[in-house]
């Protein structure tokens, strides 16, 4: 996946990449969180 998007962001640097960044922003918001809400858990056992 991370490659995947690293390949994306430099193929559409320029005027596409503002909207596509938009458009994946609230997917990767909610990554971030169950990622966090994960580091959590561990931390609590």
């Amino acid at each position: 996946l991370c490659g995947t998007y690293i390949s994306y962001s430099v193929t559409l640097k320029g005027w596409l990449s503002p909207l596509i960044w938009w458009m994946i922003r609230p997917y990767v918001a909610r990554v971030v969180f169950e990622l966090a809400q994960a580091a959590e858990q561990v931390r609590a056992i």
